[in-house]
């Protein structure tokens, strides 16, 4: 029990070395955004994506667990892309749920600018996008597949992993939103940041 103990410890402490400036990084750019709706649940998915990370490459050992399995795999590179796909995902979702009432085009620029995605990472959003808008049902289905790719660059297909990441992407939005909408629910935020 030690062992696994110390083996978990070591993983935790790598990540915060690796990890830990990104999310403070996103973290002081979600205060330049000045619609308080999108800065608050940009610093929220950054929150929550470095927890998340910390239970999934450290200390859940489980069979499917891909990121677990794959933590070696997790260099600077890697960690930016676990950062933008969770928040791209968060966005994704949060928008089509309330598509009526958030500006999504403005949702999207200040994920942009918090992420700092290149050329190349807004047209893999737009993509994604259009699919997710167009085919909900099959974003879901795929979604797992793109996020491994993406952030460990390598292609598994096998079922276990591939549900342990759909799991993964939304157990890590429904706590996400929960915890955003505790206190001041979501249309309120709306709301509020309109008449800021």
């Amino acid at each position: 029990m030690e062992k696994i103990f110390g083996f978990s410890f070591m993983r935790r402490k790598k990540i915060e070395q690796t990890a830990q400036y990104l999310k403070d990084e996103y973290i002081q750019k979600t205060k330049e955004v000045k619609n308080t709706f999108n800065s608050d649940f940009y610093c929220l998915c950054t929150e929550f994506a470095y927890v998340d990370a910390l239970s999934c490459f450290a200390e859940t050992d489980c069979k499917g667990n891909i990121f677990y399995e794959n933590f070696d795999l997790m260099d600077n590179v890697a960690w930016e892309r676990f950062f933008k796909i969770t928040a791209l995902y968060n966005t994704i979702k949060v928008c089509l749920k309330r598509r009526k009432d958030l500006s999504c085009e403005e949702m999207k620029e200040d994920l942009f600018f918090v992420y700092d995605f290149d050329e190349t990472e807004k047209h893999f959003f737009e993509l994604i996008w259009k699919m997710a808008f167009s085919f909900e049902n099959r974003f879901n289905m795929i979604f797992p597949q793109v996020m491994i790719k993406y952030v460990l660059r390598k292609s598994i297909t096998d079922p276990l992993s591939l549900a342990f990441t759909d799991n993964f992407c939304y157990n890590s939005y429904s706590s996400l939103i929960k915890y955003f909408s505790k206190y001041i629910s979501i249309g309120r935020r709306i709301r509020l940041a309109k008449q800021a």
